[in-house]
């Protein structure tokens, strides 16, 4: 995963660069291309123009830290390991180079999932799935509820800490319960294959260009209209149909679908 996030930093410096061109940007200049250039590697912990990037490097840590935890065969590990995260989230207030301050807060969700695998598994076998989507999805719109606006991405957790972490976990579990209750569904399982692509290279397009678009043709006020934000939202996800076919056939590096001769050789 280290792969695309370089690769999607690069593509994202250079449209930063092209877009600053492009607007008419003024401060443009040799500290902003230092900072453009730093941001490749999330120095200052963020991305360019791609905000969503910012997981990328969150989930790489994740899985260098959990390697051995998660394989060492000692169940309590995890637990303790997610115990000190969720107390350290509490504390830690930055985000810092490669998104490092947000290991904590997210890690907690990595070492849930692992406890409650098998609790899921058996879920899904079962003739529960529906009075826990109930459930799990009434819980997730009291919980939001109280405790108002949240944002994992910037470091936002809303009236409450611990609350916060109940609301993701109880609507976490109300989109897997969908999930089971669809079984299966081919539009969806090419979506969901392919999150990773869509994650990286959607923001761009939504957020910059089809808005940018707009302007010149003095109809950007058009997606202040929930109708207009739905086609909006399904333009954007057409498209990306056509990104994945492009990126999967020719680009494979970008989705970590590749292999290294020399890594091959040695391993």
């Amino acid at each position: 995963m280290i792969v695309p996030l370089l690769a999607y930093g690069v593509i994202d410096a250079i449209f930063t660069v092209i877009w600053k061109f492009v607007t008419g940007d003024k401060d443009f200049g040799v500290v902003t291309m230092a900072k453009i250039c730093a941001k490749i590697f999330f120095v200052s912990g963020g991305a360019n123009s791609n905000g969503p990037l910012w997981y990328i490097p969150v989930l790489v840590l994740l899985q260098l830290i959990m390697y051995y935890p998660a394989r060492s065969g000692k169940k309590w590990l995890p637990a303790v390991i997610g115990i000190i995260m969720l107390t350290a989230g509490y504390f830690v207030h930055f985000k810092g180079p490669f998104r490092v301050g947000q290991v904590p807060s997210a890690m907690v969700f990595f070492c849930v999932g692992m406890y409650s695998k098998a609790f899921i598994m058996k879920l899904k076998n079962s003739n529960k799935v529906l009075p826990v989507f109930l459930a799990s999805a009434l819980l997730f719109a009291v919980l939001c509820w109280y405790n108002g606006f949240s944002e994992m991405a910037a470091m936002n957790y809303g009236r409450n800490y611990i609350v916060y972490y109940l609301t993701a976990l109880s609507a976490t579990l109300a989109l897997l319960t969908i999930a089971m209750l669809i079984d299966k569904n081919k539009v969806l399982e090419f979506y969901g294959t392919n999150s990773l692509t869509i994650m990286c290279t959607h923001y761009h397009l939504a957020r910059y260009l089809i808005p940018w678009l707009l302007g010149l043709a003095h109809k950007e006020n058009i997606l202040n209209f929930i109708p207009v934000e739905i086609m909006f939202s399904l333009l954007v996800m057409l498209i990306m149909v056509l990104v994945i076919k492009l990126v999967n056939s020719k680009l494979p590096v970008l989705t970590g679908n590749y292999r290294i001769k020399i890594l091959d050789k040695v391993l």
